[in-house]
């Protein structure tokens, strides 16, 4: 099951609704939080769910742009934050950034919503992403286009964009790194399986140099989820020469507060702190800290 009721997304935050027109005025230092990651072998890790599981308000209000805006507590315009590219599930939009985001880091990113590249219903609330050739150029120019947009109105380090998605969003996320894998300096896929079919990857000589940071994060309990399709996708993974963090939770949703924060604990390490997987490894895990907090 999913964790957001469709109306959920249908919501602007303050954010972006206070600063999609206009780039922020206040100067605050960015006082960054940092978590520990401890290391072990490989070994798909499976964590006990005792996380908090966060319940959103049912609300509504009319979409105000195809492109939403997360900033960060304290916005600093003199320092370049790293940039998530957040990519929805279906049956959502881009407005669900504003509700993981907060969960993952207050502090650490600026982020951006993307509207998936087709509608699901008469209103225009809810959007897909397809798989067809020309729904993935749609959103490979919607993402090219998204992070212009970014750099236009704030400070984003440009060797800091990060690309992740939820389910569909986290196909999606995958397919267009691997597309141009030199753009961005990881990918994060909570659910989404590895792309497959016509034109699932760009350049494999330049993918295989690249060796792109990714992590892959799986509720064993979802409807979705199969350790042989995980198994064939890391065997995928280890052609292109991706580096791979597997985290998998006893849950039946990878939107929980364990992965959320295990998320900002592998922006910060692997790409902020710049700490790769050693040469001869191709995947890792880390052992998951829980926090009533």
């Amino acid at each position: 099951m999913s964790r957001f009721h469709p109306s959920v997304s249908w919501q602007s935050s303050s954010a972006s609704s206070n600063h999609a027109s206009q780039k922020p005025s206040q100067s605050h230092s960015a006082d960054l939080d940092q978590n520990k990651v401890v290391q072990c072998d490989f070994a798909p890790l499976i964590a006990d769910s005792t996380q908090k599981k966060f319940d959103l308000q049912n609300v509504r209000a009319d979409l105000q742009s195809p492109q939403t805006f997360y900033l960060p507590l304290h916005y600093e315009p003199n320092y370049r934050y790293p940039l998530i590219v957040w990519l929805h599930s279906d049956g959502f939009n881009e407005n669900q950034v504003d509700h993981v985001i907060p969960h993952i880091s207050t502090r650490n990113y600026l982020a951006t919503g993307i509207r998936g590249t087709r509608a699901m219903d008469s209103v225009g609330h809810q959007f897909q992403w397809h798989a067809s050739a020309s729904a993935v150029d749609s959103a490979y120019e919607k993402v090219l286009c998204g992070i212009d947009e970014v750099f236009d109105r704030y400070s984003v380090h440009d060797q800091r964009i990060v690309l992740a998605g939820y389910r569909s969003g986290g196909t999606m996320a995958m397919r267009i790194a691997l597309r141009a894998p030199n753009r961005f300096a990881g990918v994060i896929s909570l659910g989404g399986k590895m792309p497959s079919g016509g034109r699932a990857y760009g350049d494999l000589k330049e993918i295989r140099e690249r060796k792109l940071p990714m992590l892959w994060q799986w509720a064993i309990e979802a409807d979705l989820y199969s350790e042989d399709a995980l198994q064939n996708d890391i065997s995928q993974a280890q052609l292109i020469h991706a580096k791979v963090d597997v985290r998998q939770y006893k849950d039946n949703d990878e939107m929980n507060t364990v992965a959320l924060s295990d998320v900002n604990q592998w922006i910060m390490n692997r790409i902020v702190a710049g700490q790769p997987l050693s040469a001869d490894e191709s995947c890792e895990t880390s052992e998951v800290g829980f926090s009533d907090n």
